[in-house]
């Protein structure tokens, strides 16, 4: 392009000198970061105007006077009618982004209240977590703790300490506070729950227990620790999350879902006075999450979806009466459309900067054969997927030659399947998966029919998730009315040797035994039992499930379990954490997966006898580490599919994110 200084009089040299350079097509003469082409720019709005030296000088000076006096006149018309109105309306600046971490995994990204440190979590080479604080001025990073797991909760008021949770291994795990500068931890509470909060004075720290319905707080000085006990009637919640402390209101505010409503609830730190602040009805598509408190206590913030299948999200602001804690009006939109995939934020105690995480995430789906004879066998894998879009576990049909998957494409995601090829080696021979659903809403965890001839799936398909079915050819889909499903897409379906089909009922908990000819369902175990459960697996003739559940109130031991539908009993097969994918043909053992707390998913597969005992090591699959709720395999251990996820997230920081708070 032609220089700017001939279309435009006026241009500073440098401002030319910059554009120029910002348009090279060589990428070594071209700006490597924006911030450097802004940098260049400010300093040529500080530099004088260097003297006119083009052709067309004389011309533009034969006009310029003219010019100068008309837009002189104006601006005294304008200043005039400023202070004739009394005008004070504030030019609000608009909001800058800022990376501030270049490592592509960073997780719970927290933000000092000063706005000068993050707080961050970053897998080292042996799997651990290390907690990191980063000087935003210097650039500079110090390691102050490094443990197997983290969660990452927030600083101090004064950020003078960090409060996380880790675990270290089976038995010992709790939550913590650390010095900025790194020392010793000193543990508050024995679990290692991941929302907390601190008093605005640093005295306290109150941590929500999960599937608790309670509030724990502690005095940091006397160690006294009392319980405060949520009301489930006022909120009727499936599931409580999230925790913040007002700096400028005696309330904690926390959320409490079910699969009708979403709502943000306050309450006293004494335990009285809970009420609702905030209530939505559900949208799958528009999910709300992570309430906080804004430093002036006149608004709550919160995240909300606006893609949900591609991880976008909105940042809404809720107005609340500052001398009530009550509502005040409707949210409005304060930053839309933030790549994050991920609710984690946090705000400066000025109300000034936003951290956020930037995340993009897919997953594709490989093909695992095994080969050779038990106690040498050797694993080969193929790609079958390589869109960067986010797909589901996909499920092997019984007779082990398609595969069923959900798919993200947009703000919706459907139901695809797609024929395997017949070895590892024939890659030219993979078919493009079929599209089998064209809903407008989200779609996931389809399983098959014993038989192969239908699937069910979950779909929010009309408003209400609910367990769906159609022919694994093609048609029209149909919802089984009795089967509400659990409002949290990720988790999945079962499908029996018989008719039943196992779901995700209300709340986080538990599993519906569904029966799709009479639309009666029941709970896999009592619902009034603590802990949680993850995917449960027929036996072949349908008269046992597998399982795994942490009993025991969110604490060790949790392992694998089995219920027999018969006679009702119960019975663990193996200890620590150890998830089953399925059953042997005989129905004589279970294959199962480790999740080791301190080392993340692994990848060895083996089999468990049904009535307990020692396990049998089969085959590693040739991933580093695998999510046991990602995998489905045939029952002779041969054929194993795989959704393995990417992930890559960095911290930014937006300046001036809210006009409000200009």
């Amino acid at each position: 392009p032609e220089p700017i200084d001939l279309l435009r009089w006026g241009v500073p040299g440098g401002v030319q000198h910059a554009v120029s350079r910002a348009m090279q097509k060589d990428r070594d003469i071209r700006y490597s970061d924006l911030s450097d082409f802004i940098n260049d720019l400010h300093i040529a709005e500080r530099k004088p105007q260097a003297a006119e030296g083009h052709r067309g000088t004389r011309w533009r000076a034969s006009r310029i006077v003219p010019f100068v006096v008309l837009v002189g006149a104006l601006v005294l018309i304008l200043l005039s009618l400023n202070r004739f109105f009394g005008s004070r309306e504030r030019q609000h600046r608009p909001p800058v982004y800022k990376q501030v971490t270049f490592i592509g995994e960073v997780q719970f990204p927290v933000l000092s209240p000063d706005g000068r440190y993050l707080a961050y979590m970053v897998r080292n080479e042996t799997g651990e977590y290390r907690l990191m604080v980063k000087d935003l001025n210097t650039d500079s990073a110090i390691e102050i703790y490094s443990a197997p797991r983290f969660w990452l909760t927030g600083w101090s008021p004064d950020g003078s300490h960090l409060l996380f949770g880790a675990i270290h291994s089976d038995t010992e795990m709790g939550t913590y506070i650390i010095p900025r500068l790194g020392g010793e931890p000193r543990e508050i509470f024995d679990s290692p729950w991941p929302w907390s909060a601190w008093s605005p004075d640093g005295s306290q720290v109150a941590k929500l227990g999960v599937g608790l319905n309670e509030i724990s707080v502690v005095d940091l000085d006397t160690g006294n620790t009392r319980t405060i006990q949520l009301n489930v009637d006022t909120a009727q919640p499936g599931d409580f999350a999230y925790m913040d402390w007002s700096r400028t209101h005696d309330l904690l505010l926390f959320q409490a879902d079910d699969t009708k409503h979403e709502s943000f609830c306050t309450i006293k730190p004494d335990g009285t006075q809970q009420s609702v602040l905030f209530k939505v009805q559900y949208d799958p598509k528009a999910l709300i999450s992570n309430p906080r408190w804004s430093p002036k206590g006149d608004a709550v913030y919160y995240f909300r979806f606006s893609m949900r299948g591609q991880g976008v999200m909105d940042l809404m602001k809720l107005p609340v009466d500052p001398n009530t804690g009550k509502k005040a009006g409707d949210p409005t939109t304060v930053l839309s459309g933030l790549h994050t995939g991920d609710d984690a934020y946090s705000i400066s105690a000025d109300g000034n900067q936003l951290l956020y995480v930037q995340e993009t995430r897919y997953a594709n789906i490989w093909l695992v054969m095994v080969e050779g004879q038990e106690g040498n066998l050797s694993a080969k894998e193929i790609e079958l997927t390589g869109e960067e879009t986010w797909k589901s576990r996909a499920e092997l049909s019984p007779d082990g030659n398609r595969i069923v998957f959900g798919m993200s494409r947009g703000e919706d995601s459907n139901i695809y399947t797609m024929k395997l090829p017949e070895t590892t080696n024939k890659i030219e021979t993979l078919e493009s998966p079929r599209q089998l659903t064209f809903f407008k809403s989200l779609s996931d965890v389809p399983v098959w029919s014993p038989d192969g001839r239908e699937i069910a799936f979950y779909s929010a398909q009309g408003g209400t998730p609910r367990v769906w079915h159609m022919s694994s050819d093609g048609g029209t889909p149909k919802p089984f009315e009795n089967a509400e499903f659990e409002s949290a897409v990720g988790d999945y379906l079962a499908w029996a040797p018989g008719q039943e089909i196992i779901y995700r009922t209300v709340g986080i908990r538990n599993f519906n035994v569904f029966d799709p000819t009479t639309g009666e369902s029941s709970p896999l175990v009592e619902p009034d039992s603590s802990g949680y459960i993850f995917g449960p697996h027929w036996s072949p003739g349908g008269e046992r499930i597998a399982f795994f559940w942490n009993r025991e109130k969110g604490t060790s031991p949790m392992g694998a379990w089995v219920k027999d539908l018969n006679d009702g009993s119960l019975w663990k097969i193996a200890d620590a954490i150890v998830a089953p994918i399925g059953w042997t043909p005989d129905g004589e053992w279970i294959w199962g997966m480790r999740y080791d707390v301190t080392a993340g998913g692994l990848s060895e597969v083996f089999k468990i006898p049904v009535d307990g005992g020692e396990p049998l090591t089969w085959v590693s699959l040739p991933f580093d580490k695998v999510d046991f709720d990602r995998v489905s395999m045939t029952p002779d251990g041969r054929k194993f599919i795989y959704s393995k996820a990417e992930r890559h997230a960095d911290a930014w920081i937006v300046e001036n994110f809210d006009p409000d708070e200009d």
